[in-house]
């Protein structure tokens, strides 16, 4: 028998994920027949079709709530004394008429290019800037179109939103159920019906992302339908919420026989055996199931001790030239878990080991095994942070083997990170860094336990554009504690360094279920805090204002 592990959407389609076909080579490895499937990727492919948008035009047409004799009385009526539902609907009118009305010509457009569009994100086109960003104009708006029928669920290549959704089972489960809303129900219906055969007996999804979970849940829904079939959910994400899984026990008959929590490349091999035996499953590490008495079964997960023994990645049910980029970037390790551990926002560690770095021999190796298997000479290291010293080590085998590889990955401005090693590192491949600064404020710094000195991210990254190497900057806004000249620090940063900042990401801070300031909120001046969301991996709450913040 066989097992497949699907990526559900959504997920911006650009590049594979690194858990499926991870997973994927772990079983392999161990003599188990296994396949991936980025139905993510595939999703988009399938409804970005001239005829699939035509299909959403028509579905439009003919919906007769969208008449305008029915909206009239509802556009005389000031919005604030409307229920919730007919402004759902005055607002879905309003849309529709945008598109059908005063963009005709736009929709017109979309249809004669989405095709052409496609084309150029995935060609060497994609380095034209017009022409990468009028085919991400005319992709954009036929999502718009192709998500209208849905309203207000909506996809982009970036996000799946609805704001009528919160991330709680009720609300969840009544979107799996309401196929007028649920934007991937009927396309994941139809693909299982092409896809699932009786050569599988146990599925895995795996989920990183909340903005999957919708579409994880109604992938699991009809996958249960389905008999002699174990469906387990697995990932990042599930590791986070598993407490709240754990408060629905009805969860485990209408959506997955089990959940796989913390690093699942043994558990997996260990539940495929017990699934293709028949065996009882007290004995798969990290698993949350119900068992014959109906009761719900946590098992103790062990520790992550070998980076060695990680299998090397397999693409097995992959097609490269389903992803919108014109060169295949291929994800890989480098370590488990995050060597510094210790920021206050951050909780990356939970559910995880203690840090382990892999032999970088043995990584080169993997890397090398890939690059000749598929032609593929673009590698991310998607590794939170890894040590200075590590990537030294790894830069000298690269330039040992003579491998002609480009690669880039997310680092700390650690002091180490010398002109020599950064010389060393482009010499080596590196094409970009993702620096978490977060801040340019020695007091935000030290209240998030970053252990970074701000002169020596300046200094690193001047050091590293003199290379050549491409620096991205990560800042948090709106941290615990910060006062408007603590923001403007890091505003003045990015400016008076802008000659060495290729791009940044400005995000404000979110209040991690796990991370340290959750533990120990008081400390933080956090109060209020309320867990609106059951399966979102953050907390709503408020903070203690200082003066300078109120004002």
């Amino acid at each position: 028998m066989k097992t497949l592990i699907i990526f559900p959407p959504q997920w911006h389609p650009a590049t594979p994920y690194l858990s499926v076909p991870l997973l994927v080579g772990q079983l392999e490895k161990a003599g188990i027949q296994a396949e991936g499937w980025d139905l993510n990727v595939e999703f988009y492919n399938d409804i970005l079709t001239k005829e699939n948008i035509n299909r959403s035009i028509q579905i439009l047409k003919d919906d007769k709530s969208l008449d305008k004799s029915n909206i009239e009385e509802l556009l005389q009526i000031n919005e604030y004394k409307l229920s919730n539902k007919e402004q759902l609907l005055l607002s879905k009118y309003k849309k529709y008429s945008k598109l059908t009305d005063a963009q005709n010509f736009k929709i017109r457009q979309t249809l004669t290019h989405i095709e052409e569009a496609k084309r150029i994100l995935k060609s060497n086109d994609f380095y034209n800037p017009i022409a990468f960003l009028k085919a991400k104009k005319i992709i954009n708006y036929a999502l718009e179109i192709i998500s209208l029928p849905y309203f207000p669920s909506s996809v982009s290549l970036s996000t799946f939103d609805n704001p009528e959704l919160k991330l709680n089972y009720e609300d969840i489960s009544a979107f799996c159920e309401d196929t007028s809303t649920n934007i991937f129900y009927d396309y994941i219906k139809k693909r299982i019906k092409d896809k699932i055969s009786n050569e599988y007996n146990l599925v895995g999804i795996s989920i990183a992302h909340t903005n999957q979970l919708t579409a994880a849940f109604t992938l699991g829904k009809i996958l249960k339908s389905i008999p002699n079939i174990h469906v387990t959910f697995g990932g990042n994400l599930i590791t986070r919420i598993k407490d709240s899984a754990l408060k629905h026990p009805e969860f485990f008959d209408k959506y997955a026989d089990s959940l796989l929590v913390g690093n699942g490349e043994y558990s997996l091999i260990k539940l495929a055996k017990a699934v293709n035996h028949q065996d009882d499953l007290d004995s798969v590490e990290g698993l949350i199931y119900k068992n014959k008495n109906n009761e719900v079964i946590t098992n103790p997960n062990i520790p992550f001790t070998d980076m060695h023994s990680i299998a090397e990645l397999s693409f097995n049910g992959y097609d490269f030239k389903n992803y919108f980029i014109p060169e295949i970037i291929i994800p890989m390790q480098l370590s488990k878990g995050c060597y510094w551990g210790k920021c206050t926002f951050c909780d990356f560690f939970y559910g995880k080991s203690s840090f382990l770095s892999g032999d970088v021999k043995n990584l080169v190796e993997k890397i090398k095994k890939i690059k000749e298997k598929y032609n593929i000479s673009n590698f991310e290291f998607v590794d939170v942070a890894v040590p200075p010293e590590l990537y030294e080590e790894l830069a000298d085998e690269i330039i040992k083997n003579k491998l002609d590889i480009s690669f880039y990955s997310m680092v700390r401005t650690e002091k180490e990170f010398s002109k020599i090693l950064l010389k060393k590192l482009k010499k080596a491949g590196l094409k970009m860094l993702f620096w978490g600064i977060e801040s340019a404020s020695d007091n935000i710094i030290k209240l998030m336990n970053k252990g970074i000195k701000l002169q020596e991210s300046k200094n690193i990254i001047k050091h590293s554009a003199e290379q050549g190497i491409w620096n991205h900057t990560y800042f948090i806004f709106g941290f615990p504690g910060e006062t408007q000249t603590d923001a403007n620090k890091s505003i003045d940063f990015i400016f008076k360094n802008y000659k060495n900042i290729d791009s940044f990401s400005a995000q404000p801070f979110t209040l991690n279920k796990h991370s340290k300031i959750s533990k120990y909120s008081e400390s933080f001046n956090v109060s209020d805090i309320i867990d609106e969301q059951e399966f979102s991996p953050d907390y709503n709450y408020k903070c203690c204002l200082t003066s300078e913040q109120s004002t």
